[in-house]
């Protein structure tokens, strides 16, 4: 859902709790509301689902890469190995 779209949502359903003695300013209520919930949403930093998955995707595959270095990096500390112990 987008940020805006949550904003909105959110605001809306804080305006219709409101006391029937306040429902007249219930419009410039509703955007205080909307202009407070941006702002603090603004300062959480948060990322769109669809960031994040692509965040994740290339995490899992720097993870992978990372796994066959390091193996083929045993693998060769295990032949450095064999070949200095040939050689005493």
């Amino acid at each position: 859902m987008a940020l805006e779209q949550i904003v909105n949502r959110v605001s809306e359903q804080l305006a219709q709790v409101l006391p029937p003695g306040v429902r007249q300013l219930r419009g410039d209520i509703e955007e205080n509301i909307k202009a407070v919930l941006r702002e603090t949403l603004a300062r959480m930093e948060l990322v769109t689902r669809e960031e994040f998955d692509v965040q994740a995707a290339l995490l899992s595959r720097a993870r992978s890469r990372l796994e066959a270095m390091e193996s083929e990096l045993r693998t060769l500390e295990q032949r450095i190995t064999a070949l200095e112990n040939r050689g005493k």
